[in-house]
């Protein structure tokens, strides 16, 4: 493969749901649960790259969609797996929506590793 690009769980700790429906009759369901312990999170997360690891050329590039929650323990682990040489740079994705949070600074970004 030439390209991998991962856009995987962010390890929030929360259950997301879908709303399904119109008008008064909206059913809401779990889409999936982001609740793994982080060594669990981290040991997945080795896995799925160093399958994709084997997976690429030697000219391929792996795109990773992360967050604050794991960005650097994954871009460390990124950096074991593949060389830190091998790192072209980081892409940081900014976006509008979210509000305005009183309680923390606003999330407006994502990073693409």
């Amino acid at each position: 493969m030439q390209l991998v690009y991962l856009d995987p769980p962010f390890g929030t700790g929360d259950t997301f749901h879908s709303k399904v429906g119109t008008g008064h009759t909206k059913l809401t369901l779990p889409v999936y649960a982001d609740d793994m312990e982080e060594a669990d999170y981290l040991a997945w997360m080795r896995s799925i790259l160093s399958g994709a690891r084997e997976l690429l050329t030697p000219s391929g590039s792996l795109y990773l969609h992360i967050d604050y929650r794991m960005s650097a323990k994954l871009r460390l682990m990124l950096d074991e797996l593949f060389g830190a040489q091998n790192f072209m740079n980081e892409i940081v994705w900014c976006y509008k929506s979210g509000g305005r949070a009183t309680r923390y600074f606003p999330r407006k970004h994502d990073t693409i590793l």
